[in-house]
């Protein structure tokens, strides 16, 4: 059996990069996602709150850059997405999912 000399792509880098960038803080969590040359009214961004399971999809249209897409986010139970808020500024997409209260960290007091 001959050795292989193929390089193998796929295990060693990506050449795309992750479609967002997550910024996780004790307060809440920012998607940070690139949207240049698409106009705010045409971003949609649902949240589907049922019981246990929650879900955020933010749908990005076709542009010349690149092809739309729908991300599509399960989200734990300790967010708050009714108090999802989210802008586009210098052509990327903010979007803000605080934390509840209740999952925030807190000082207990020793008495």
């Amino acid at each position: 059996m001959k050795a292989s000399n193929r390089f193998d792509w796929t295990s060693t880098f990506s050449l795309v990069p992750e479609p967002y960038y997550v910024e996780d803080t004790p307060d809440h969590v920012e998607l940070t996602i690139p949207v240049s040359g698409v106009k705010k009214s045409d971003i949609t961004i649902e949240r589907n709150i049922h019981g246990y399971k929650n879900t955020l999809s933010i749908g990005i249209p076709d542009t010349i850059l690149s092809e739309g897409r729908t991300l599509s986010f399960s989200v734990a139970d300790k967010f708050n997405l009714k108090g999802t808020k989210a802008n586009v500024r210098d052509g990327m997409l903010y979007v803000r999912i605080p934390r509840s209260e209740k999952s925030k960290p807190s000082r207990i007091e020793i008495t």
